[in-house]
């Protein structure tokens, strides 16, 4: 039943040994022909299948005046499209994100001098411009980078975004609720996330405690003291910067989240002017330590960019810092492999990287192969690169996920993974880097490993799968409740909790349906629940009603198409929520 509820993807498997580390331009061969032009500080990258065929998609910004650049992803191709016409202000952040839940990619767009704009997806990317009546400022301002998560854990993602003026002192942060109805409402103020004065060029969510509460840590520009917001769970964010050591004075540029030492704790890299870089370990306490020299990450050029990527598979992440180049002697983009020891070192051959000027890049695997590549987004004329990772001997598992009450794209979630007594870490992020948003299919390396014992899954929600002897070297698409028969455990005190009190959601392990999926019935068993029920609704996972009649053990679902759906059942003692899956 487990085996049959997961969907899976084999990927090619790459025979060749791995000796150095070979990264090879292939823009041209498929198919991407673009330069950003004139901007102040360049423009991001997006690399995330926004058509949900499998294969991540490219997006990228553009100077004023131009629209940013849409490719579709056809099976390792790329393929411009010319409908997608959506902004044409100075674009920097290009995020597509799942808004509503509905199961497609909706679009934020942040800008320098005019309006950041919310698309909503219609459906087979049919965009409309809905920022008028989003609740989102319909006024001008400059925003560098923004992210979502889903700060509140109420199942939908929040945006946060720093405004960046040249007037310091007005500059601030701002967060935003999400309605759940393609609405926002500002809580900057309420949540103690203003940030008052300083100059943020962009910001991530992680989760500095594993407390499943996402963080908010800040780069700010101009030798401003970098913030660390921390969460309270009760919809407040504490000032830690100081108290954790992770109040770095520097222009600081990008951000890179990982668990680089693969302690089960989340490390940050920021990249900085040629002062050095930053490399902050996390120590497992809500404290950081700064090993940057130590580690032999110090860079000591103008860093923008960084990222965390397993390069070669062999379970230690490797990191990717994109740079200015304004002379021969500048410090130029630069991969660091991972020694397995705490240091870092660039490779002796094979990648050289960019040696023009690249502001923002992202990390995903547009050919399928399980290696990760590297798409950078250049200053000026230079045209985008497309680094195809060559592959090699090390094997890996690949995850993508499908929140049912979390949100759609499993953003904020905890995928481990267990494998030769080693434990491998990610964290799912929407907008990570400098300007970037990496795929959404997580990379995990386990090196020579023959097998992996497990793959467990947190989710924001606070409900945990896991899957047992997981066939490696393939992706495996996991939804919400899949290895638990569909039974949804919510985490005391998180948002889906608080709407529990009130009789809206609840999930309970004395309830089973089955089969789960299933081609035409499902089985409803309160044999062992004491409670009583009075209708039973099918409802999508947008929250559209497709079914509601007086509560039956057995459903007929001939007439629903196939698809994933919410089974809830009403009665007088509360709500209970079940994920199916019908399909022939």
């Amino acid at each position: 039943m487990l085996l049959r509820f997961l969907i899976f993807f084999t990927c090619i498997i790459p025979l060749e040994a791995w000796s150095q580390t070979h990264y090879v331009d292939k823009a041209a061969e498929v198919g991407v022909n673009h330069s950003y032009g004139i901007g102040v500080a360049g423009g991001g990258v997006s690399l995330v299948d926004i058509n949900g065929d499998g294969w991540d998609d490219l997006s990228l910004a553009s100077q004023e005046g131009d629209v940013i650049k849409v490719y579709l992803n056809n099976n390792g191709i790329f393929e411009l499209q010319s409908n997608l016409a959506l902004n044409n202000n100075e674009s920097k952040q290009i995020l597509w994100v799942d808004l509503d839940n509905d199961g497609d990619k909706d679009l934020f767009i942040t800008v320098l001098e005019g309006i950041n704009r919310i698309f909503e997806n219609i459906g087979n990317l049919t965009m409309v411009d809905i920022t008028p009546n989003s609740g989102l400022p319909f006024t001008a301002t400059s925003t560098y980078g923004a992210i979502f998560g889903d700060y509140d854990r109420d199942g939908y993602l929040d945006l946060y975004y720093g405004e960046k003026t040249l007037v310091f002192s007005t500059n601030q942060g701002h967060l935003f609720r999400n309605n759940g109805d393609l609405t926002f409402t500002e809580i900057t103020g309420e949540s103690n996330t203003t940030d008052l004065g300083k100059a943020p060029f962009c910001s991530v969510f992680f989760d500095l405690e594993n407390d499943g509460w996402p963080d908010i840590y800040t780069a700010h520009d101009k030798t401003n003291i970098n913030t660390l917001l921390r969460n309270n769970g009760d919809g407040t964010y504490t000032d830690a910067s100081v108290s954790s050591g992770a109040d770095m004075e520097m222009n600081a540029m990008g951000i890179a989240v990982g668990d680089y030492d693969n302690n089960g704790f989340l490390d940050l890299y920021i990249s900085n002017t040629p002062i050095g870089n930053a490399l902050l370990q996390n120590n497992g306490d809500s404290t950081f330590d700064e090993v940057a020299v130590e580690s032999g990450t110090l860079f000591e050029g103008i860093g923008w960019s960084c990222n965390f990527l397993d390069v070669d598979n062999d379970g230690f992440l490797d990191l990717y810092v994109t740079a200015t180049v304004i002379s021969d002697i500048s410090t130029p983009s630069t991969l660091y492999m991972n020694l397995t020891d705490g240091t870092f070192a660039p490779p002796s051959t094979g990648f050289t990287g960019d040696t023009v000027t690249v502001h923002s890049h992202a990390i995903g695997d547009f050919n399928n192969d399980g290696y990760p590549d590297i798409f950078t987004n250049p200053f000026d004329e230079a045209p985008a690169k497309v680094w195809e990772n060559q592959g090699g001997n090390h094997h890996f598992i690949k995850v993508s996920l499908e929140g049912v009450i979390s949100n759609r794209d499993g953003i904020g979630s905890f995928i481990e993974v267990f494998a030769n007594g080693n434990r491998y870490i990610r964290y799912t992020h929407c907008g990570v880097g400098y300007l970037g948003q990496n795929s959404n299919t997580e990379i995990i390396g386990i090196g020579e490993a023959s097998a992996v014992d497990s793959i467990r899954v947190k989710w924001s929600s606070g409900h945990i799968d896991v899957l047992y002897n997981p066939t490696i070297n393939e992706l495996h698409h996991i939804v919400e409740g899949s290895t638990t028969n569909g039974d949804i455990q919510i985490e005391p005190g998180t948002g889906f909790d608080n709407e529990t009190t009130s009789n809206t959601l609840i999930s309970s392990s004395s309830i089973h349906i089955y089969p789960n999926p299933t081609d035409q019935y499902i089985h409803i068993d309160t044999q062992n629940s004491k409670e009583r029920f009075d209708n039973v609704q099918i409802l999508g996972l947008d929250g559209t009603v497709l079914s509601d009649i007086p509560f039956i053990n057995k459903l007929d679902l001939g007439n629903i198409p196939n698809g994933t759906y919410l089974l809830r059942l009403s009665g007088k003692e509360g709500i209970h929520h079940f994920p199916f899956i019908k399909h022939h």
